[in-house]
């Protein structure tokens, strides 16, 4: 019978199978290892995803209120206004450039 050593506890353990840990307590320790990220890794996945819904949520936003915004110098007339609001403007948009 050898004895071998735990990777995973550090305590000795006597087994049939020569000088290789105990099985399970091998898989435990890669299962570990390679579904554990750095700290660093967690955190940059996190504001990557962060900033992709704040993108998705807010550029509609913002492209409504530029819209509003520069109306004036779109229209052909620059005392008549192309959008009578914020709905409507929505609603040509989706209407005229598509919803995607």
């Amino acid at each position: 019978l050898d004895r071998s050593c735990d990777a995973t506890t550090g305590s000795s353990a006597t087994s049939g199978h020569g000088s290789r840990p105990h099985a399970p307590a091998r898989a435990r320790a890669m299962a570990s290892s390679s579904t554990t990220l750095p700290p660093v890794a967690r955190e940059m996945a996190a504001a990557s995803c962060a900033m992709t819904a704040t993108s998705v949520v807010f550029n509609p936003f913002d492209t409504v209120k530029t819209k509003l915004q520069t109306q004036n110098q779109l229209s052909t007339d620059a005392s008549k206004r192309i959008y009578t609001g914020a709905l409507h403007c929505v609603r040509r948009g989706c209407l005229e450039d598509g919803f995607v």
